[in-house]
């Protein structure tokens, strides 16, 4: 089907079809972008939320997620916190990834995210883990070692429950170290003066 002469410039005059016109064009020009980002939530686990100071609970608006595959050294992943103290991190499956918090002037945190035996069925559409991170400034005097070094979660997909959940026993044994060096931060803070 072919326009008239006329027909075409009745659209182009009228300002409700030009508009609608415009936002087809560019529909269309985005469309491919749309299809690739579905099809890659569909092959990851994406990582989302923000990371926070433990003592102000201000947004830290620096830093970046690195994730290293603890089976091939080789596979790293990186990714930036945004200006507003966000991040999105998409995971491929099949993995065993330590994910590590890098700020600037902070305590490093880091977690183990295994991707692996994730059945096809409960792939489809991919997976997501909202999450907040707390992170202390170093402060000088105050021995962090004993958290630098431990991931302080571990998650892993469960078939029982048809999702990834924490594990509870390694959150309960590094609690009281935790516990320890929050203690000493805070003690220090209170020395220095700082609210």
């Amino acid at each position: 089907m072919s326009l008239s002469i006329a027909q075409t410039i009745a659209i182009r005059r009228d300002p409700i079809l030009r508009m609608m016109t415009k936002w087809i064009a560019i529909f269309l020009q985005l469309l491919p972008a749309l299809l690739a980002c579905r099809a890659m939530s569909q092959d990851s686990v994406v990582l989302k939320g923000f990371i926070f100071d433990l003592d102000t609970k201000d947004k830290v608006r620096a830093g970046e997620l690195n994730a290293v595959d603890l089976d091939d050294t080789l596979f790293v992943l990186s990714k930036g916190v945004d200006g507003r103290g966000r991040f999105s991190f998409a995971l491929p499956y099949d993995r065993q990834l330590l994910v590590r918090f890098v700020i600037p002037d902070r305590v490093a945190k880091s977690m183990i995210i295994d991707t692996r035996g994730v059945p096809a069925l409960h792939r489809e559409g991919g997976h997501g883990l909202e999450m907040k991170i707390s992170t202390l400034y170093i402060l000088k005097g105050v021995d962090y070692s004993g958290i630098t070094g431990i991931p302080f979660g571990i998650c892993r997909f469960d078939t029982m429950h048809g999702g990834f959940i924490w594990d509870v026993s390694h959150l309960e044994m590094i609690r009281d170290e935790w516990g320890r060096v929050r203690e000493a931060h805070l003690k220090k803070r209170k020395e220095l003066g700082l609210r």
